[in-house]
């Protein structure tokens, strides 16, 4: 249970009651001085002190009396700051041996669109998201944005899980499809349970424990989002500089808590 009332003890025999409205850091404190034998205003208050921090002795345990401390506190780590002084960094992939970027040229190295025999897709400004990518229906395409493998039958051996992380959107009348290719392994139901036309969606598609027999096959050698269907009258739009993908071993990580 957290407290939000410190008592303090000074030398014109009062005590002080320093009260909070909020327990967290940087809040404001309220100090009321009261009577010893006075019932505090805060009935849950369990907070106290028992001794007195002069000021030209701010560590109590050097005063002549030698009053041990027995508090309990807190370390922040070497690179702690305070709210709001520096940008926030997102942080991804936590716990996963490997992480693919867009436009990586080392294998597995950034495909987009392949096999497509038509104009690629033009970059525009969302309200939402800033730059990203979008496209319209495109004949003869699969429109597949991933990662592709040199030789997978030797390549992240000791990877047999995967997330993948994308936020799209399908702008027009008309819902389209697609799904996720883990090495093998394919899944078409994030799209459709995750996602509603005009909307931004964020997938957040997960394989664990691929088989190897399914990992080293040649044509299993990609890790595609693939948008195969969309329809006349609408676009689709993605944000390609968020897009990644995480890679973990099961064998050293609980891949449980990837989720769904």
């Amino acid at each position: 249970m957290r407290e939000n009332t410190l008592l303090v003890k000074k030398d014109t025999g009062l005590v002080y009651e320093i009260t909070t409205p909020q327990a967290r850091k940087w809040s404001n404190v309220v100090a009321n001085p009261v009577k010893e034998q006075i019932d505090r205003s805060d009935k849950n208050a369990k907070w106290s002190i028992e001794y007195c921090q002069l000021e030209n002795k701010p560590n109590p345990e050097a005063a002549n009396e030698q009053i041990p401390q027995k508090l309990m506190t807190k370390s922040f780590p070497d690179d702690w700051h305070q709210a709001g002084a520096h940008p926030y960094v997102k942080k991804i992939c936590t716990g996963a041996k490997v992480t693919l970027k867009p436009y990586q040229t080392e294998s597995p190295y950034w495909v987009d669109f392949e096999y497509c025999r038509n104009t690629k897709g033009t970059n525009v400004t969302d309200s939402e998201m800033g730059e990203v990518l979008e496209f319209g229906r495109k004949p003869y395409c699969w429109n597949m944005f991933g990662w592709r493998f040199k030789d997978s039958a030797n390549e992240q051996q000791d990877i047999d899980s995967y997330q993948m992380n994308v936020q799209l959107k399908f702008e027009g009348s008309r819902m389209g499809r697609g799904g996720i290719i883990f090495r093998g392994q394919s899944d078409y139901r994030y799209i459709r349970y995750n996602c509603k036309l005009n909307e931004w969606c964020n997938i957040h598609a997960t394989k664990v424990n691929i088989p190897v027999s399914r990992r080293n096959r040649r044509w299993h050698k990609r890790i595609y989002l693939n948008l195969y269907y969309v329809p006349n009258g609408t676009n689709v739009k993605i944000n390609i500089t968020d897009m990644h993908v995480c890679g973990y071993d099961s064998n050293d990580f609980d891949v449980s808590k990837l989720g769904k």
